[in-house]
């Protein structure tokens, strides 16, 4: 077993080292050689290696988030993106809203419950061996969040196919609008629609331009023998 050690090191410092295992550092880039004198009461031996140590550069990872929309609707998809440099091929994302973890990600998250104030914030991890950083912090987001309208619709009577159009009334607040199987203009055609059971919708846009809807069945009978009331005798 060898007794001393002479290491050199070129471009390290330090350049030179007795320790038997030494610990240097390199300021640059680069392929560097490695030589060790190992000497005992027999002799000495030298090996030498070229290119034996390779030192890369650190790269600074970054990370800016956007959002598909910072005023949206209630409970309408909120999409956040993450956009990196120097990050790896597959950076990890934790998202975070009003400074609670909220979810692991490797992409953009995708939101549905967020509440009008709410702040997203993301940490990422990259996915490099060489970064000035591995931990990086985001830019926050504030969301504001627009209530949807009040929508409420009475229910309908049952009606006879023979029955002729009728106009659709019961939505609330006033000046939605009706659709549905045989509606036309708010006006409801039981005979276009046919004998069995609808789904009639009442959409209404609120004044912030958030939409809202209700929905009610209608149904349809055959007429006689079966008694029948009509729609239109209330």
């Amino acid at each position: 077993n060898a007794t001393s050690f002479a290491w050199s090191f070129p471009g390290a410092s330090p350049a030179t080292s007795t320790l038997a295992n030494p610990v240097v550092t390199y300021a640059t880039s680069g392929n560097y050689a490695v030589t060790l004198i190992a000497t005992n009461a027999a002799g000495a031996d030298t090996i030498v290696q070229t290119a034996f140590v390779t030192v890369s550069q650190a790269v600074t990872p970054t990370l800016n988030i956007t959002s598909s929309a910072t005023t949206i609707c209630s409970q309408q998809l909120l999409t956040l993106t993450p956009n990196v440099t120097n990050a790896g091929g597959n950076p990890s994302y934790f998202w975070y809203k009003n400074g609670n973890f909220k979810s692991l990600n490797y992409g953009p998250l995708s939101i549905t419950d967020a509440q009008n104030g709410d702040v997203y914030k993301c940490v990422m991890r990259p996915d490099l061996d060489c970064v000035t950083n591995d931990s990086v912090i985001s830019n926050s987001i504030t969301i504001t969040v627009l209530p949807l309208p009040t929508v409420s619709l009475s229910d309908f009577a049952q009606v006879c196919s023979s029955n002729p159009p009728f106009t659709l009334t019961g939505g609330l607040p006033v000046g939605g609008t009706y659709s549905g199987n045989g509606v036309s203009n708010g006006v409801f055609d039981p005979q276009v629609a046919g004998v069995g059971g609808h789904v009639i919708t009442y959409t209404v846009t609120g004044a912030n331009g958030c939409i809202n809807q209700a929905t009610k069945n209608i149904s349809v009978e055959s007429g006689p023998p079966k008694p029948c009331i009509s729609y239109n005798n209330f």
